[in-house]
């Protein structure tokens, strides 16, 4: 049974004004969906059957005292008629009509009481202060049982819907953290992304100059191959050019065909 539906069958019998506003809050409520504001109004009415439940409890305990009083009362007075009875009895059978009568008016008003706790039955199950005080507990502890079973029901309600709260707004939390940590990272990794520009573009400088380095290295390599050769060829010792010369004509005119042409010429 819903809550709605057991609001609605014993809160106008049993609960009154509490249940009334139980009804109020069930037909414009849903617990599952209900706002904080409108869980904390459940709650307070929750509180009130609460309260109520103190009330009948309380209650309880005097009707339950009374009935106790009552059954004491009873067993007394039943008690004290059975030996007062004894004694009229005895004065009877005595026949001492004066000892008879003053008995008669000591045990009329205990019978008098038990017919007013125990009513005609003298057990007080049919009529009678003792019954009217059971019936009274009797309908006591049933609004108890009623209250408390209202009260289950709202409280389970008011626990479930703020353990629903309680549950979306970690959720609501966990995202907000989640999307700040997200952000974090973005800008961190934006700030990675700046560094590592930054270290591109150094790289690329370095390479640069690496580069133009090689260029002048080899320039100037070039430029020493050229200095060397223009050495060999005009700044060479002027003697060693003669003696080179000199030495290819020796060699050019030693030739067989030099001898050859010595030997015809007469200058062997």
């Amino acid at each position: 049974m819903s809550a709605l539906s057991f609001f609605t069958n014993v809160g106008v019998a049993k609960l009154g004004n509490i249940g009334d506003s139980l009804i109020s809050w069930y037909a414009q409520h849903d617990p599952e969906t209900a706002s904080e504001a409108d869980i904390a109004e459940l709650g307070q009415r929750a509180e009130a059957l609460a309260h109520r439940i103190a009330e009948i409890q309380g209650k309880l305990e005097s009707d339950q005292h009374t009935v106790n009083h009552l059954t004491e009362q009873l067993d007394r007075d039943q008690r004290a008629a059975v030996i007062v009875g004894g004694k009229l009895k005895a004065a009877q059978e005595a026949g001492n009509q004066l000892l008879a009568t003053q008995i008669t008016g000591q045990i009329t008003p205990i019978l008098n009481e038990i017919e007013q706790i125990a009513g005609d039955d003298g057990i007080g199950n049919t009529s009678g202060r003792l019954f009217e005080a059971k019936q009274t507990l009797a309908v006591d502890t049933a609004d108890l049982a009623q209250f408390r079973e209202a009260h289950t029901h709202a409280i389970n309600d008011w626990t479930s819907a703020r353990e629903r709260l309680s549950r979306a707004r970690s959720e609501m939390e966990h995202a907000q953290e989640q999307k700040r940590y997200a952000e974090e990272r973005q800008q961190q990794a934006q700030r990675d992304a700046g560094l590592l520009h930054g270290a591109q573009a150094g790289r690329t400088a370095l390479d640069a100059m690496e580069r133009r380095a090689a260029e002048l290295k080899t320039d100037a390599r070039a430029a020493k191959i050229q200095a060397d050769s223009l050495r060999q060829t005009s700044g060479g010792d002027v003697a060693s050019i003669v003696n080179e010369a000199l030495g290819e004509q020796v060699n050019k005119t030693d030739t067989a065909l030099g001898r050859l042409a010595r030997l015809t010429a007469g200058k062997a």
